[in-house]
């Protein structure tokens, strides 16, 4: 169960961070939904979660945000930088291959495997507030958050439903 005030500290000084480190990052998955549906985190939740574009990752390896760090890589791809605040913040790379954008999930049998959203979301993107600050999201945002959840994100479903894309294989040659 997320602490909401604790929240917003940390994706505020993390934003300052990343402002400053000209990386643009955006809320996703549940972090968006709650931003969106809630207009703020969503309590039951576990995490927060926020997108980068992978041409920043080079950047992101270069930050202390002063709090232990585990990176998830495989074959020297960021999937998901995870830092370990009171509440976890995860940063994931988002990578623009064949005009389509890919979050990479994981890594099996030499392959790699994720999620795969139209360009539309993140070839640019838009601006919300919440709590009193401005936050990229996903454009289209409500139809990102169908794509994601179908037209039940609307409404608060139980813990763990979790988002229903299936993976892809992902070619990263």
């Amino acid at each position: 169960m997320l602490k909401i005030e604790e929240c917003k500290e940390i994706l505020e000084k993390v934003g300052k961070i990343l402002d400053e480190s000209n990386i643009t990052y955006f809320l996703v998955y549940g972090t968006c939904l709650g931003a969106i549906r809630d207009k703020g985190f969503i309590k039951d939740d576990t995490d927060i979660d926020i997108g980068i574009y992978a041409e920043d990752v080079s950047k992101l390896r270069n930050i202390d945000f002063g709090v232990p760090l585990r990176w998830f890589e495989s074959e020297r791809k960021l999937r998901v930088a995870r830092y370990l605040f009171k509440t976890f913040l995860d940063i994931s790379p988002f990578y623009k291959i064949s005009g389509d954008w890919y979050f990479l999930k994981e890594y099996r049998d030499g392959k790699f495997l994720g999620k795969k959203f139209p360009a539309k979301y993140f070839d640019k993107l838009d601006e919300i507030e919440m709590y009193g600050k401005k936050y990229k999201v996903p454009t289209d945002t409500e139809d990102y958050l169908t794509y994601l959840y179908t037209e039940k994100w609307r409404e608060k479903a139980p813990q763990g439903t979790g988002n229903l894309r299936p993976l892809v294989p992902i070619d990263l040659k």
